[in-house]
């Protein structure tokens, strides 16, 4: 990794080592809002449907987070999509420099490739990223709802004592717990 670091400021000088790093910036930003903004909209939308409004629309409640984590990610894929060919095209140059500066890049790729230039490669990027996000946020429901169950087992042990009354513990859609003196 020295080695790396030494050779990349001898050919490139100090600037060499944040190189594509601007547009890195743009992109990590700007994913992370609209992936969380969309996935809190799919929750909404779903949970609507899940209340009956619209008998018509039958949706299983266990797909619901891999569905809007599939939705969310390639919502937030498309839309920064240009940010990531920008950090990929100043990263990939060599010695030669192709692009100047990140407004240079833009006015550039505009002005030889249109619009369609800052979406090169945008399919593969989109066909990529609905499973992970799926599972990724199926795995964070799932996990978040198992810790709940943990969370409430562990306070209900250490609570024991209920005085001359039941009580419903409600965690999720699925699991109930009756106690009982």
């Amino acid at each position: 990794m020295l080695h790396a670091v030494s050779m990349i400021i001898r050919e490139e000088g100090i600037r060499g080592l944040w190189k594509g790093n601007l547009s890195a910036e743009y992109l990590y930003l700007s994913y992370g809002t609209v992936q969380f903004l969309t996935y809190q909209q799919m929750q909404i939308l779903f949970s609507s449907i899940g209340d009956g409004r619209d008998d018509k629309l039958i949706f299983n409640k266990t797909l619901q987070p891999f569905l809007s984590g599939a939705v969310c990610g390639a919502t937030a894929t498309v839309t920064t999509y240009p940010f990531d060919l920008l950090r990929t095209r100043f990263a990939a140059q060599g010695e030669k420099k192709i692009y100047s500066g990140l407004t240079h890049a833009i006015k550039q790729i505009y002005n030889q490739e249109g619009i369609g230039g800052f979406y090169r490669g945008i399919s593969a990027s989109v066909l990529q990223i609905i499973p992970y996000m799926g599972l990724m946020f199926g795995s964070y429901e799932i996990s978040k709802k198992s810790f709940r169950l943990l969370e409430v087992s562990l306070l209900l042990s250490a609570n024991s004592r209920v005085i001359d009354t039941s009580i419903i513990i409600k965690v999720g859609d699925k699991f109930n717990f009756y106690i009982t003196e």
